[in-house]
Order: structure tokens, then sequence, then C-alpha cells
């Protein structure tokens, strides 16, 4: 049995200048994962930047996560690639078939869509292991979010810049990001400049 949001409006004017935005985790599809990613980057002259990724299964329950620094990583795309690639291994590792990808950074889906070239070879190394990382599984579908309904994976992101190697998680997440899993499952209104 999967959790299903109700139907509600997804946008609400509020005043002339403010757009109110439902945001509510979809499940994905029976017996399948769900993987969020996102990159970090806080210095791009330092290349101080960190990765974080999220999987939960059709239930929304927490199966894995994982905060990891970056060093020398002066682009968000770069970033983004690899948390991907770390996020598609870990679900490769955890035995799954069917995975549904998210993520917030839409120069990456361009990338994997074949919109856009990479900007280094080294992305263009990630972007080669990305793909075929997701060509081993059985069924994937992949899907551009907004950051609003992506804040787990860039809050696991954002955790990771400080930390000295990567720290994952494995059926428990972080506190540090529970209340946005709840949140993401009750459904919540944020706020948006229009426009």
């Amino acid at each position: 049995m999967s959790i299903r949001s109700e139907s509600l409006p997804r946008f609400r004017f509020t005043s002339p200048d403010l757009l109110v935005y439902h945001v509510s985790w979809i499940p994905p599809s029976d017996c399948s994962w769900k993987l969020n990613f996102a990159g970090f980057v806080a210095d791009c002259e330092s290349g101080i930047a960190g990765i974080g990724f999220i999987l939960r299964d059709e239930n929304a329950i927490f199966k894995a996560g994982c905060a990891e620094p970056v060093n020398e990583c002066d682009n968000i795309v770069t970033a983004e690639l690899l948390a991907l690639s770390h996020g598609l291994e870990v679900a490769m590792n955890q035995g799954i078939d069917y995975v549904e990808i998210e993520g917030d950074c839409l120069s990456l889906f361009e990338l994997l869509y074949r919109q856009a070239e990479p900007m280094s070879s080294y992305a263009q190394e990630l972007l080669n292991q990305c793909i075929g990382f997701i060509k081993s599984f059985r069924g994937v579908n992949i899907r551009w979010i907004n950051s609003y309904s992506n804040g787990a994976a860039n809050k696991m992101a954002a955790l990771a810049i400080g930390e000295d190697e990567p720290i994952f998680w494995f059926g428990q997440p972080p506190p540090e990001i529970s209340e946005i899993l709840v949140e993401d499952v009750v459904g919540r209104w944020v706020q948006v400049p229009k426009v």
C-alpha cells in the first residue's frame, strides 16, 4: 500500500507579489525506491562543497542517505553529478531494481537528456558513470523538481560542509532532516516570490 497525497491546488495567491506553493512528496510506484540528490557549493574559489542524497521506498520509509564533503569542486553541476553518482551506487548496492530519481539542478537534467554538453572532462566522466549506473536498473524514472520539493537532499548536502569524511545513514535518518521528511509526506505550503 502506498501513501498517496490528496489532490490539492498547487498554487495560491495571497497578495499581488506573493505566491504560495504546495509541496508534498509524491511516492514512487510500487516496488520502487526514490532517490533525491543535491549538491551544494559553499565557496567556488576554495572549492568547498557538499553532496547529499536520500533513498526512500514507496511508503516514504527512509532507507539510506549520505552527507559527503567534497574538495576542489568549483561548480554546482559537478557537485550534483557527484551526488547523483554516489546515490545511484548506493541504490545499486541496496539491490533495488526500480528507482525514481529526482533533483533540482536543471543543468544536470539537460546533460542527462543530451540537451547540453559537459563543461569539463571530469563532468563528462561523472555523466558517463551516472548513465552507466542508470542502465543497470530494470526501470528508471528521472524527474526534475523545484528546490522546495528537494529540501531533505539539499539539507544533506549542506550538512556535509565542515565534515572530514562522508557520513552514511541506513534505516534511520539523521535528526536534522527528520522534520523535513515528515513534512514531505504531510505536505506544506511554501511562500515563493512571484516573478
